[in-house]
């Protein structure tokens, strides 16, 4: 059983202090960066009283630039989601196929065995093709396990791992004579497999454009900066608490834009737990072909 990251009943003090998921980290220096801007205000205040902004002039920018960090989290959740949505058909087509495998194919301890393995591998290869990873100790170890050569370092992994599961599966309707009907349906969840793959591969493939996260900060450096010339002539050096206060929401807002745009890779904040659910998947799978493995041998095409 796959086991959720995020319980919705946790205690609200303990989420209003926890640094785990937060942005405050990431932040928090960018934020004491404009409460030094505010500090050379207030010191330029003194010397040239002339120098400020009208604290009126700030509020039609700071309703578009409420609005542009509207929009930008909104694209990044977007992503975050159908991202989740994505894996989430990875991991029901891979149980699709291994169930209706086990069930209505060859009973042969090897045929069973091999295809329960490639769908592991399958997710494991989806995983470190998502994440870049050279590294793939998981899958060398499931390659091991079997005494299997290793994947071509030239092959793309998902792909590689697919073709073996339609070779098995044509083996299965040529040499044991499975219903091709049935083969038919099990290759469509195999083809709906990649699909979900390929959703995947575009999310963390291309990232928002980065015009769009280029104007934004700088939008928002701006207005960050001339908020201090706003304060400092009614709050003096009371401007510095004012813009931290003002300044980390928008900074904190822009940053979880900027996270969520990559669900994948480990290093942005609330990432999709793809470990965790590889790993149980294959503990799900291997379970499964446990229990079918003294399953009697049925006569080719009967149903029990």
């Amino acid at each position: 059983m796959i086991a959720h990251e995020h319980q919705p009943g946790s205690s609200f003090w303990a989420e209003v202090f926890s640094l785990s998921g937060s942005a405050t980290i990431r932040v928090l220096p960018r934020a004491m960066i404009f409460v030094f801007i505010a500090l050379l205000a207030t010191i330029l205040r003194r010397y040239m009283p002339w120098v400020s902004i009208s604290a009126d002039v700030m509020e039609a920018p700071g309703l578009v630039l409420g609005l542009l960090l509207v929009f930008r989290t909104a694209a990044g959740y977007d992503r975050w989601w159908e991202a989740r949505k994505l894996w989430g058909g990875i991991i029901n087509q891979s149980r699709n196929i291994v169930v209706s495998s086990l069930a209505f194919g060859p009973a042969n301890h090897g045929w069973r065995g091999k295809l329960v393995f490639w769908v592991i591998a399958h997710a494991q290869a989806t995983r470190h093709v998502l994440r870049g990873e050279r590294s793939m100790p998981e899958l060398d170890r499931l390659l091991k396990s079997r005494s299997l050569e290793p994947i071509p370092t030239d092959a793309h992994l998902p792909t590689y791992a697919s073709s073996k599961i339609a070779a098995l599966l044509h083996t299965a309707c040529l040499d044991h004579q499975t219903d091709r009907f049935v083969f038919a349906q099990i290759d469509r969840e195999r083809a709906t497999l990649m699909e979900h793959v390929g959703g995947c591969e575009r999310i963390a493939a291309t990232p928002i454009p980065r015009v769009y996260s280029v104007t934004i900060r700088r939008f928002v450096f701006l207005y960050l900066a001339a908020l201090s010339l706003s304060l400092v002539g009614e709050a003096g050096f009371s401007s510095m608490i004012y813009t931290f206060f003002i300044a980390y929401p928008i900074l904190t807002l822009e940053q979880i834009g900027a996270e969520l745009q990559n669900p994948f890779v480990v290093r942005s904040l609330s990432h999709i737990e793809i470990d965790e659910v590889c790993a149980a998947l294959e503990r799900e799978l291997t379970l499964s072909l446990e229990r079918w493995t003294d399953a009697p041998v049925q006569a080719a095409g009967s149903c029990p």
